[in-house]
């Protein structure tokens, strides 16, 4: 698997939150259609 996009990179307080992906890799180009997995660190 490739990493496609780091959408967030910090701590949040504890909150409700939507974090919204628009399609872009890293380097700011759309990526494929597809299913793409996340990753999501609490703690």
């Amino acid at each position: 698997m490739k990493k496609k996009k780091k959408v967030l990179n910090n701590s949040l307080e504890r909150n409700s939150y939507k974090i919204q992906w628009n399609g872009n890799n890293d380097t700011g180009n759309k990526v494929k259609n597809g299913v793409y997995i996340y990753k999501l660190i609490i703690g």
